[in-house]
């Protein structure tokens, strides 16, 4: 069972303690996505930061009724920009809340929630509406915006209501509230609505259902959510996840492959998939005969995963069970060289032991400009390089790199250096060339100072 809690406010000073234990932990207990709304200007910040560091974890920006006071035009800019972030899905947490008497004026909170609407429209993004005691106001002004549609979060209004919204497109989130005893609407709201609109939510810290109450809420629990409903609407548990993890992912527009493959196993190593962008067209080339390899039924990548995202996905794994960490999958990772490294440095403070590897196709110094070599002194332990042939004209016809026959030289100046600052470098060739040209390629090797290896071919490794 995968659950999806398209509400919680993990920026919330509630998880200062153990913020990222918890959301570390949450695939393990069945939470395959978050969504985390912002509220203000800096809880929006925070939601980003949150959704780049954990893979699972997407963000909303938006100003809440409640902390919209004194909002400006240099918010409504920092929220535009925020919302640019790939792992933004929406605009929330916005709307009205005309409960405390303390909260900004009526007026002032309709124009807040106008220009965001206007914003999500401009965007082409959902909306996440907050409605207390603005039933009226809310509708009048969503049908203001007609192409805007979005999910009424923590849905509290009447049957008539959710009828309305529903033909207008919408959904309708539901969180632990609907597990108390004076829930005396929710139960005919649930039943009226279909099960292909139905988002299911902890708004946590807040909100905690039965039997939780009076503790702090997590994304674990909304699994309670799920079950109610299911008890309402005469389903299993596994079928209310199953549609609201596919009613969140239609919503909010997160493809199947955004839940990224970035760690997957072969032999008794991890493999980090960071990039797909490669300068080459290998004709042995993987990539040419399968979509994955290893554990991974595919490693094209929707986007390329942040730094945070590679770090959060090694952590997650059972690092004691391989034998090394190795950076090398559907791409050249050298377009990502700053950001692996970074990763691996990263590691090594936290104590990690494993060895740090590599795999690259030597063009590292002309894909960044740079000398890159030195830049590796410290932080990776083995440094694997894709020799493939003895000679420029050769190798350019078997690798067919986008830097033409430079790139011949380009890989043995990179490893004269290489050998300077990485404890263990390597040269490989595939065993499917001439037994005359492996041995030309190993006296190329020596030569440099680095140690030779022939590996196996295989489509499928």
């Amino acid at each position: 069972m995968q659950l999806f809690d398209t509400h919680a406010h993990y920026d919330d000073h509630a998880f200062d303690a153990d913020r990222d234990a918890v959301l570390s932990g949450l695939p393990s207990q069945g939470v395959a996505l978050v969504v985390n709304p912002g509220c203000d200007v800096e809880s929006s910040r925070k939601a980003v930061e949150l959704a780049a560091q954990f893979p699972h974890v997407y963000a909303a920006v938006g100003l809440h009724p409640e902390n919209c006071g004194g909002a400006d035009d240099a918010d409504f800019a920092t929220l535009r920009t925020l919302a640019a972030h790939p792992k933004v899905v929406a605009i929330g947490e916005i709307g009205l809340d005309y409960y405390w008497p303390e909260n900004p004026p009526r007026d002032f909170q309709q124009n807040v929630f106008r220009r965001q609407l206007s914003l999500a429209q401009q965007l082409q993004l959902p909306v996440i509406v907050h409605d207390r005691d603005a039933h009226g106001d809310c509708m009048s002004i969503i049908r203001e915006f007609p192409d805007v549609r979005g999910v009424f979060h923590c849905y509290s209004g009447s049957v008539e209501d959710a009828k309305i919204l529903l033909s207008l497109g919408w959904y309708l989130g539901f969180d632990g509230p609907i597990t108390y005893k004076n829930a005396r609407k929710a139960p005919e709201v649930i039943a009226a609505t279909p099960m292909d609109r139905i988002l299911i939510e902890t708004d946590s810290p807040y909100l905690p259902p039965i039997p939780h109450r009076g503790q702090r809420n997590d994304s674990s629990l909304v699994s309670l959510v799920a079950e109610k409903i299911a008890a309402l609407k005469g389903l299993s548990t596994d079928e209310v996840a199953a549609f609201t993890l596919e009613n969140g992912k239609r919503l909010f527009g997160i493809k199947d492959g955004s839940i990224m493959t970035i760690t997957y196993v072969y032999g008794n190593n991890l493999y980090v998939n960071s990039t797909n962008r490669c300068d080459c067209r290998c004709v042995f080339c993987l990539r040419s005969s399968g979509d994955g390899v290893g554990s991974a039924d595919s490693l094209w990548l929707e986007r390329e995963p942040t730094k945070e995202e590679i770090l959060s996905a090694i952590l997650a794994e059972p690092l004691e069970q391989y034998e090394q960490v190795v950076f090398c999958g559907y791409g050249e990772p050298t377009y990502r060289l700053d950001d692996i490294l970074w990763v691996c440095e990263k590691l090594k403070a936290l104590g990690i032991t494993l060895p740090l590897r590599m795999d690259t196709n030597g063009h590292g110094d002309l894909i960044c400009e740079k000398a890159t070599a030195p830049l590796m002194a410290g932080k990776l332990d083995i440094l694997s390089i894709s020799l493939n042939d003895s000679t420029a004209e050769a190798y350019d016809k078997r690798v067919r790199s986008s830097f033409g026959p430079a790139s011949f030289a380009a890989i043995l100046d990179f490893t004269r250096e290489a050998v300077k600052y990485v404890p263990s470098v390597l040269m490989t060739v595939v065993d499917n060339m001439p037994a005359a040209e492996i041995e030309d390629c190993r006296k190329i090797c020596e030569d440099l100072g680095a140690t030779f290896r022939v590996r196996h071919y295989s489509t499928n490794w």
